[in-house]
């Protein structure tokens, strides 16, 4: 049987970027962090932010020495209340993980809508794949080869500015399948300590979907 790779299309992610300082644990609103005049900036309006989306963290967990480690748990914060230009507004506090986390500058909160519920499923056999490349600061395009000389690409969020690290470990995952027959990409942690989230932004392909 030929090792597949399966591309899961679920829920809708929204990142926030980096926040500005929270003033302490009770705090609801998340704002931006960057002036508009800073190509950083996100204006929060310009995102699928919808009020009763979750928002989440990627919280980094502690070794025994009270140090933060490399391993990620996705945390949920709240809902969103309400969303601007600049802010988003949560139904409760952000609390100590996230409070503590973000005075350190490594915060990665984002919104979701269904995150775990699937739209859309593809799998490929590894030995299709022809390339990869980058498509933005946060986005790796991978392509894989079909019948007829059909290409198809599949874009995959990554944090911002590691793309050449997720394709090395999704390459790593092609390579070593472990005596598996296929590995899933979804919204998934990768790494040795799951210390990176990626999710599939979107499958570009010549096949039809149902539409009934």
């Amino acid at each position: 049987m030929r090792y597949h790779v399966i591309f899961s299309v679920k829920g809708h992610i929204e990142r926030l970027g980096k926040l500005a300082p929270f003033a302490n644990s009770s705090a609801t609103e998340l704002v931006q962090y960057y002036d508009s005049s800073d190509s950083k900036y996100i204006d929060f309006a310009t995102l699928d932010i919808k009020v009763g989306d979750e928002i989440y963290f990627a919280k980094k967990e502690k070794n025994k020495f009270g140090k933060f480690s490399n391993k990620i748990t996705n945390t949920k914060i709240g809902a969103v209340s309400s969303a601007s230009t600049a802010r988003v507004v949560s139904n409760t506090a952000i609390g100590e993980d996230l409070f503590e986390q973000n005075k350190l500058a490594s915060a990665e909160v984002f919104v979701t809508r269904n995150l775990n519920k699937t739209y859309e499923m593809y799998s490929y056999p590894v030995d299709c794949y022809i390339g990869a490349a980058r498509y933005s600061d946060s986005i790796l395009s991978l392509f894989f080869k079909r019948n007829n000389d059909l290409i198809d690409e599949v874009r995959i969020n990554t944090p911002k500015d590691r793309t050449v690290e997720v394709l090395n470990l999704i390459l790593a995952q092609f390579s070593n399948p472990n005596k598996r027959h296929y590995t899933e990409i979804g919204n998934t942690l990768l790494g040795k300590q799951s210390s990176i989230f990626v999710s599939v932004n979107k499958v570009i392909t010549s096949i039809a979907k149902n539409i009934n």
